[in-house]
Formats: structure tokens, sequence, C-alpha cells
């Protein structure tokens, strides 16, 4: 368990899929946790 994160935390999700007819033929998620602390103060959006 990563101790950086608190027990419940922010995390989007952007999921993506690729279709040919009616098949997928590509599937992928993009996640990103929103931290607690930053390294500057330019937030996440």
């Amino acid at each position: 368990m990563n101790d950086d994160l608190p027990l419940s935390f922010f995390a989007p999700v952007v999921e993506g899929v690729l279709a040919e007819g009616d098949k997928i033929v590509e599937h992928w998620d993009v996640l990103q946790v929103i931290t607690n602390t930053s390294a500057n103060d330019n937030g996440l959006f």
C-alpha cells in the first residue's frame, strides 16, 4: 500500500474505447490520483 495516499482519495478516470463495426479492438484507461500535497501551487485541473 502506498503511504502517500489517504484512505479515501479522488482519482479522475478517462476511459477510451476504439470500435470497428460491432467489435471492441482497443480499450484503455487513464487514472490520475489527486494527492493532498503537491510539489507546487498549480492545481491538477
